[in-house]
């Protein structure tokens, strides 16, 4: 399994016309996969190529933000993980009968990492979706 060195990269917030946050990747890393949203934390892996085609050393990291803020959630130890010297596919997440999810990702070595998601603290938003009025004959 790859150690689990803590990762952290730059959040900027949006713009005057965007909502929101984005990550501000440095060094070649990219996120080359869709990300995957569990309850109140997204999920994705980046990966960061060799500056050779198809060769080794490349790496890829493991990402567990709050969906809100694009931050470390509040229960976590870590917002990124180093997952090893491969590139990474899309992680899987699954929920277990006690209710903690996971995550699994697949390398490029044929390695597969399991990784635990931060359980999420805070309650969720409840709002109304839609309505539709009601008429008594």
């Amino acid at each position: 399994m790859a150690p689990h060195r803590p990762r952290t990269f730059v959040l900027k917030p949006g713009t005057s016309t965007t909502a929101g946050w984005f990550a501000d990747f440095t060094g070649g890393e990219r996120l080359v996969t869709d990300p995957t949203l569990a309850p109140g934390i997204l999920v994705f892996n980046s990966n960061i190529p060799s500056t050779t085609a198809c060769m080794p050393p490349s790496s890829s990291y493991f990402y567990a933000v709050d969906y809100e803020t694009g931050g470390q959630p509040e229960n976590a130890t870590y917002a990124g993980i180093s997952l090893g010297s491969a590139l990474a596919s899309r992680p899987v997440l699954v929920q277990l009968p006690n209710h903690a999810i996971k995550a699994i990702s697949r390398l490029a070595d044929i390695v597969t990492i399991t990784t635990v998601v931060p359980a999420v603290t805070k309650s969720p938003v409840r709002r109304r979706v839609s309505w539709r009025e009601l008429i008594a004959n």
